[in-house]
């Protein structure tokens, strides 16, 4: 990797000549890092939760990295997941460790670029596998980006991360708001916990409650009619934007739907582990499936009660009492059985 910085700054230059894959020596310890996929929120890098363990209990499938790369995840780049590192560890053999030339390139800058949308798409174009779709590594070395001088590339994160900021602060507004309806809701109709200051029913008895029907590995696809588990419809319920990695040909969906229908604006989703009350009250008239099992599925009666209405009253109520109401591993609330 050349370190001649007049060569690259303010040229299109090819990633490859700036940035290496580098694995680092395996580490030691009881308290190493161990980053999984699961653990990054796409999209954004943020690392959700930090596992560590005993190096030599993480397994073989494993790359070690140093605290100044930056990992890729080539498997599924749809999902845009890549983690600027702030110490050292191990990643899951499906995370690339990239090492930039510090006098060309910031890394924080080169993992915006990473996430841009025209290299996300490059990616996507270039995957191979329906199923598990991964991205050539020589796609990445072989990309193009007009690298600008370092001290543009810093005003540009910091124009970025004040942009992030921003944020998460709306975020929060929304939880201060989603906790604001809640109060309310208790305020106009009772804690639902206590008693109700309104008349009361069973579930069942004012909805359809049901799921769908199985749809097997082998008939997942990397594109198609999107395919929701209990994770997308998380994220539905909270309002943030999901890009589904997998899917089911229309042909199957077409079967499907026609067994159990499908569910329309209005109706309720919700993971069968929900216990911060994550229901989606659906608000798209487009095509989607869903896992059996994982997702419960409410078509309310819309002439006796409001969806709105039973979206938060459900939601308060689960997450006051959902150890109460729940039962197994995969978890079906009693207070929903018919």
């Amino acid at each position: 990797m050349k370190s001649s910085k007049p060569q690259f700054v303010g040229k299109k230059v090819r990633l490859g000549d700036i940035v290496k894959i580098e694995k680092a020596s395996m580490p030691s310890g009881n308290n190493v890092w161990v980053l999984n996929l699961d653990a990054v929120e796409k999209g954004t890098g943020k690392v959700i939760v930090k596992n560590r363990m005993k190096a030599d209990s993480a397994g073989t499938s494993t790359v070690a990295f140093t605290a100044d790369a930056v990992l890729y995840s080539k498997l599924r780049p749809n999902l845009n997941k890549v983690v600027v590192a702030d110490e050292p560890g191990l990643a899951t053999s499906e995370m690339l460790p990239l090492i930039v030339n510090p006098e060309v390139l910031d890394r924080r800058y080169f993992a915006y670029l990473l996430r841009s949308n025209s290299f996300v798409n490059l990616a996507v174009s270039s995957t191979a596998g329906s199923k598990m779709p991964r991205m050539n590594k020589k796609t990445l070395l072989n990309a193009v980006f007009p690298i600008p001088s370092l001290e543009l590339q810093h005003q540009r994160i910091d124009l970025l991360s004040s942009i992030e900021k921003a944020r998460t602060k709306a975020e929060l507004l929304i939880q201060q708001l989603d906790t604001l309806v809640k109060s309310r809701f208790i305020e106009m109709f009772g804690d639902l916990k206590q008693g109700y200051s309104c008349s009361s029913c069973r579930l069942g008895s004012i909805s359809r409650i049901g799921s769908s029907r199985r749809v097997f590995r082998n008939e997942l696809l990397s594109e198609g009619i999107p395919f929701y588990r209990g994770t997308e419809i998380a994220a539905l319920s909270m309002g943030s934007e999901t890009s589904p990695s997998l899917f089911i040909s229309k042909e199957r969906y077409d079967e499907l739907v026609a067994i159990t229908g499908k569910p329309e604006v209005g109706d309720l989703l919700l993971p069968s582990i929900c216990p911060d009350g994550q229901i989606w009250r659906v608000d798209t008239g487009k095509p989607f499936y869903f896992k059996d099992g994982r997702v419960l599925w409410i078509h309310p009666n819309r002439e006796i009660v409001d969806s709105i209405f039973l979206r938060h009253a459900l939601s308060i109520l689960f997450q006051m009492s959902f150890s109460d109401i729940a039962s197994g591993t995969t978890v079906v609330p009693e207070g929903l059985r018919t």
